[in-house]
């Protein structure tokens, strides 16, 4: 199996090393593992979601006013057909 270090998945992920360190520590990255000082994970290993943000997204207001945007849009098109589905009987 092929590993790499805390170093490049902070540099793979956009996270620090630290932030890296630390998701070892708490076992949110399976399979890695502790030699001496220095943690290995595997190369496929997946990035863990941030519990700090909804679903790894920030909680920013941006990114709550986008969400409530896509919502109304979604909710105008099912209005939209429903009203063309009245009209048609």
């Amino acid at each position: 199996m092929d590993f790499m270090t805390t170093k490049e998945a902070a540099l793979k992920w956009g996270l620090t090393n630290r932030m890296v360190q630390y998701y070892c520590k708490e076992g949110k990255i399976q399979k890695a593992e502790k030699i001496g000082t220095m943690w290995l994970l595997p190369k496929d290993a997946k990035k863990p979601v941030d519990k700090r943000t909804m679903n790894g997204r920030s909680k920013n207001l941006f990114s709550i006013y986008q969400t409530v945007l896509e919502c109304a849009i979604i909710a105008e098109q099912e209005g939209a057909e429903a009203d063309e589905k009245k009209l048609s009987e």
